[in-house]
């Protein structure tokens, strides 16, 4: 065998000294590593999340058959564009500012914003589909039913706007 292969190969005498040399460093940086964590754990302010879906009906007549809807969206028809169109305005200040006003006075905060309101909500199409899934996401335990709720209202409010519109 040559030098160069010796070179290359890890002795496992030299780092097991080293290991018991440095025990004491690397003892102390892994409890004090475990006592950080586990204060950081114990102190961190719960998080609790409510979810809820909704069917978005994407179609300008009463009845569309379910076939036509997903084909829609599969193929990336016209339809599809409609209904992301409909999650957007479903995000938008126009529908959510009466929850957020809701929240704000609920939780007595002068420096909350409608930015920090739709951060902890999360509305995502789910793919390939016209379902609608809506995430809240709160420390106040309490909060979170009454704010899906309005939600779901607001919801139900703007797409039976657009119903009676066409009657």
């Amino acid at each position: 065998m040559s030098d160069s292969n010796f070179e290359d190969e890890l002795d496992l005498k030299q780092l097991t000294l080293s290991l018991l040399r440095n025990k004491i460093i690397i003892t102390s940086l892994s409890l004090i590593g475990l006592f950080l964590g586990t204060y950081n754990a114990l102190n961190k302010e719960r998080v609790y999340r409510g979810e809820f879906s909704i069917v978005l009906n994407i179609s300008n007549s009463n009845f569309i058959t379910s076939s036509n809807r997903i084909n829609s969206i599969l193929n990336k028809n016209p339809g599809n564009s409609k209904l992301l169109t409909e999650v957007e305005i479903l995000k938008s200040p126009s529908v959510l500012l009466n929850i957020f006003e809701f929240v704000k006075n609920k939780k007595e905060l002068e420096e909350f914003n409608f930015k920090s309101f739709s951060n902890s909500l999360n509305i995502k199409l789910i793919n390939g589909t016209s379902i609608l899934n809506i995430q809240y996401d709160d420390t106040e335990k309490d909060l979170i039913i009454p704010v899906l709720e309005k939600i779901s209202k607001a919801y139900q409010s703007y797409s039976g706007k657009g119903r009676n519109r066409t009657i």
